[in-house]
């Protein structure tokens, strides 16, 4: 499976947090042409910079509500595409513990085909 993540910093950004997101893309598009495609389809595509949620920029799928944000842990977070921001409720997850999403590896991301998670 890939998954990968294309960014594109070309937008001015709005710090809504007391953290400086200005350095994080304003859109980012994710991408698979794996089996992640088929099992989440609906969680793939342009992402457009929507808020903030633990200190970090929160992206919203530009075609429903759907999320790519950051959801904190006891000792580190991952980065979740879902429906609800700070629920672990999504179908895609990314353990590493990058500010930004364009500092994620591809290697890290993961989805679920309803009963496990995948690589």
């Amino acid at each position: 499976m890939t998954l990968s993540l294309y960014l594109s910093p070309f937008f001015p950004i709005l710090s809504l947090s007391e953290k400086d997101i200005s350095g994080c893309c304003s859109h980012v598009r994710i991408e698979s042409s794996g089996e992640a495609s088929e099992h989440q389809s609906n969680r793939l595509g342009l992402f457009l910079m929507s808020g903030v949620y633990s200190d970090r920029p929160v992206y919203r799928l530009s075609t429903k509500e759907e999320y790519l944000f950051y959801l904190q842990s006891r000792g580190s977070g991952l980065w979740m595409v879902g429906p609800k921001v700070g629920q672990f409720n999504g179908g895609l997850a990314n353990k590493a513990d990058a500010y930004c999403p364009e500092d994620l590896p591809d290697s890290k991301w993961k989805y679920t085909d309803g009963s496990a998670w995948h690589v």
